[in-house]
């Protein structure tokens, strides 16, 4: 009797931590789960999805490809931030049935999807609940179902809900572009948010629903309608009204995998089961592009590779593995762009990007690698381009980089670099540190009138200011070998030897016997660091130099041109006092 006892015993406990174990999106292990689809989850022959696999435990698969023609959804990998979506055509879908119905007033839903205007049907559905996949009640004007996600307004750009006439608030410009979308019926409210923020409430009576069917990429209404075009990564339906908690962490949970940053104009923490593993208070002023890696095995989730999805976000983190479960290294930024010549107290980059990031981290991380999309930060690249002895990753504990560790990049490729062992603690900062940007060669001369340059001798002299300030630079004195009766210097850059800079003189006499053959009144150019002068053709009694291969000059008849790569143009004329144009 013993024995069989220790037998049901031991039973129940296994049942018990079982139940513990349980998966659930940010760990909400909330018995009213009723959904939970990953695009990573699905089932498919090649490409070509075949089921739609439920992981909330309820089994509540779709199984029913809907539509004729076209392509059936196809299972897309290596998409959203490296995450699998599945794609639809605009004429096909899925469905499945609610092994129990939503029979309660009270829902609340998320999805990560993305649909395109083209190809989309004027009210094209995403996520729709009816009271079952043939009913004439269908998913639109009925208190039994609701078009949770779908297109507003017979073609526009913008997403909605609706339940029986009510609408939600408007996700304007939905469509298009990936979104982080949640709704909810919460007593008399409706309420629809993105990226974490509430953009409306709209009332509504609280009916319960009668639901046993849903749609994916499609309506219900009498049969499948209003099919879209694009992907769906991610859906997830409680039968219940989450609180402000449990919302934020199922947020948090798809923002990290997906690449979203939650919105920020209220503090907005990212919690992912029992860790904040971004906090809005200490990382304030670096709440832009937010972007992480990490692990939780009650999310079953391992994202090892991400790049927010913002068309600002331009720094990729990713680890090759994650040992322990409850990891993270999660960063944001400034939102700056720009380089900073103030200095870093770093000798070998003493520019840096006016963008800086800052990163936590939770719990011990595995080794990360950087890349910088350095195109887009808005720095001034250096004369040489981006290489990596011209660019260096900096890591320091202060946000002024008066001390910092320098981390060479392996590659520069087409200006994206890369870094490997990133030596990031919690609460670092990095940027990009920078050698020499944009280094000039142009001129600095004195005129002809106040020094016969044949009397001047070779000197040399220095410049106080140093790396900090201004950067490495040398200044070389060299005869400009020509009679000339005006000078005028040109700054640089062109785009294939960016920073070179001329230097333009008027010549006063005859000169055929040297080299060149100077002649009276015609003006001359002098590429920097050259000694040689070389002929415009253009007769001036004055000139000036303007942008790389540009100048301006006057003539005899005190009429004004402009030139650029040769050809001149009269930009005023004294003859009649006026502006003829540039």
């Amino acid at each position: 009797m013993r024995n069989n006892l220790r037998v049901v015993f031991a039973f129940m406990y296994f049942i018990g931590c079982t139940q513990v174990q349980a998966q659930s999106p940010g760990n909400v292990g909330n018995s009213n789960l009723k959904l939970w689809l990953k695009a990573s989850n699905a089932s498919a022959s090649g490409s070509s999805v075949t089921n739609w696999n439920d992981e909330s435990g309820n089994n509540n698969n779709a199984t029913n490809i809907t539509g004729s023609g076209g392509t059936v959804p196809q299972k897309i990998t290596s998409s959203l931030n490296n995450n699998t979506v599945i794609r639809f055509d605009g004429v096909r879908a899925l469905q499945g049935n609610f092994g129990v119905g939503i029979t309660t007033g009270f829902i609340t839903s998320f999805i990560v999807m993305k649909m395109n205007s083209s190809g989309s049907q004027p009210y094209a559905r995403a996520f729709s609940i009816a009271e079952s996949s043939t009913t004439n009640a269908g998913d639109f004007n009925t208190l039994q179902g609701a078009v949770l996600y779908g297109r507003y307004n017979n073609g526009s750009n913008d997403l909605y809900s609706q339940r029986n006439g009510a609408m939600s608030a408007i996700v304007t410009y939905g469509l298009n572009n990936p979104v982080l979308l949640s709704n909810a019926f919460s007593g008399n409210d409706y309420l629809m948010y993105k990226n974490g923020k509430l953009l409306g409430t709209s009332n509504f009576n609280t009916v319960a629903f009668n639901s046993w069917a849903y749609s994916m990429g499609a309506g219900i209404d009498n049969g499948p309608s209003q099919f879209m075009n694009g992907d769906i990564a991610e859906v997830v339906l409680f039968n219940t009204n989450l609180n402000t908690s449990e919302r934020n962490k199922v947020e948090s949970y798809l923002a990290l995998k997906y690449g979203f940053t939650l919105d920020q104009s209220t503090t907005t923490n990212y919690v992912i089961d029992a860790n904040t593993i971004w906090n809005a208070t200490t990382n304030a002023g670096y709440n832009k592009n937010i972007t992480g890696i990490g692990r939780n095995d009650n999310s079953s989730l391992s994202q090892l590779q991400s790049q927010s999805i913002n068309p600002d976000g331009i720094l990729g983190i990713s680890a090759t593995s994650f040992p322990n479960n409850n990891t993270y290294a999660v960063a944001g930024d400034n939102g700056v762009g720009g380089t900073s010549a103030n200095g870093t107290g770093t000798l070998n980059f003493p520019y840096t990007s006016k963008r800086i990031w800052k990163v936590q981290n939770t719990n011990t991380t595995p080794s990360l690698t950087f890349t910088i999309d350095l195109n887009k930060v808005g720095l001034t690249q250096p004369s040489g381009g981006y290489t990596t002895t011209s660019v260096s990753l900096l890591v320091s504990s202060s946000n002024n980089f008066t001390t910092a560790t320098e981390v060479t990049p392996v590659s520069v490729v087409n200006g994206i670099a890369t870094f490997t062992d990133v030596p990031v603690a919690n609460g670092n900062f990095f940027t990009i540190g920078l050698q020499s940007p944009d280094a000039e060669r142009g001129y600095i001369y004195l005129h002809k009138k106040a020094l016969d340059e044949s009397s001047s001798l070779p000197f040399n002299f220095s410049v106080t200011g140093g790396p900090t300030a201004v950067g490495a630079f040398s200044l070389n004195d060299i005869a400009d070998n020509i009679d000339a009766y005006d000078l005028g210097a040109s700054h640089g850059s062109n785009g294939n030897n960016a920073g070179d800079g001329q230097l333009w003189a008027v010549g006063v006499s005859n000169n055929n016997s040297g080299t060149p053959h100077i002649t009276s009144g015609t003006v001359y150019m002098r590429p920097s660091g050259s000694s040689t002068w070389i002929s415009t053709g253009q007769s001036a009694i004055n000139v000036d130099g303007a942008e790389y291969n540009e100048m301006v000059y006057t003539n005899s008849t005190q009429a004004y041109f402009y030139t650029e790569g040769g050809s001149a143009n009269k930009i005023y004329d004294a003859a009649n006092h006026s502006n003829v144009g540039l």
